[in-house]
C-alpha cells in the first residue's frame, strides 16, 4: 500500500467514526484523481470530458454510500473505489 493510499485509508477510517473534517478531506483529495483517471480514460475511448464527469460522480456516490461497510477501507486505492462505483 501506498503512502497516499495510507492516508485515503486513514481518512476513511477517520470518517466512518463520525469525523466530518476527514470525510470531507477523503473527497477533496479523491476527487481530482478520479476526475483525471476517468477524464484520461474516456478521452482515449474517444468519450466526452462530461462523461467523465459522470463516472467521477457515480464513484464519490458509491463512496459515499458505502463508507460505512467493513470492506471500503480496504479498498482506499483507485482500483478499490472504481470497484466500489462497479458494484453499486
Amino acid at each position: 500500500m501506498t503512502t497516499h493510499e495510507t492516508e485515503l485509508k486513514t481518512l476513511m477510517l477517520a470518517s466512518q467514526r463520525g469525523d466530518a473534517a476527514a470525510y470531507r478531506t477523503l473527497l477533496a483529495k479523491l476527487t481530482p484523481q478520479l476526475r483525471a483517471y476517468y477524464k484520461r480514460w474516456m478521452m482515449g475511448a474517444g468519450r466526452g470530458a462530461e462523461e467523465a464527469e459522470d463516472l467521477v460522480q457515480e464513484t464519490l456516490l458509491a463512496v459515499h454510500l458505502k463508507r460505512h461497510t467493513p470492506t471500503i477501507p480496504m479498498r482506499c486505492s483507485r482500483p478499490g473505489f472504481m470497484q466500489a462505483r462497479a458494484t453499486s
